[in-house]
């Protein structure tokens, strides 16, 4: 464990190193679950891609990190497991701010299409008012 992971976590590599990370609380249940799978994977040899997961840092606050895990072998098994952490909170949030702007413009644009079509039908029903009592339409529609 490095200085980037203490800090990042505020744990102290002697509080984390060498303990299963399903015994420390560092993961919230679901991550922890998650992270059961993925730990099953690994050890049965397999590669997997990146994974997320909530991690619970020591002061209690969430934060979002990205897992690459892989098997180190010695002698053909595998004797432990080398992960990398990356912290992608930032990148999340914004994330989470950009689609819930993203959803408030698509909600924005349907009103306003909406509204525009209104607007188009109402043009037809004056046009059509207008013929009926002898008058050119109004609205080119």
């Amino acid at each position: 464990m490095n200085a980037a992971a203490e800090e990042a976590s505020g744990y102290r590599a002697d509080e984390l190193v060498g303990k299963h990370f399903a015994q420390i609380g560092l993961l919230d249940a679901g991550s922890l679950a998650k992270a059961l799978q993925e730990f099953a994977f690994v050890i049965a040899g397999q590669t997997r891609p990146p994974a997320e997961y909530t991690i619970i840092r020591k002061d209690r606050t969430a934060g979002i990190f990205e897992a690459n895990s892989r098997p180190i072998l010695r002698d053909g098994k595998i004797a432990a497991i080398h992960v990398i952490f990356r912290n992608v909170t930032g990148r999340k949030e914004l994330e989470q701010a950009l689609t819930r702007e993203r959803d408030e413009l698509t909600r924005l644009n349907k009103l306003m299409l909406d509204r525009e079509g209104r607007l188009l039908e109402l043009k037809q029903e004056v046009n059509e008012l207008f013929l009926a009592s002898g008058r050119p339409a109004k609205y080119r529609v």
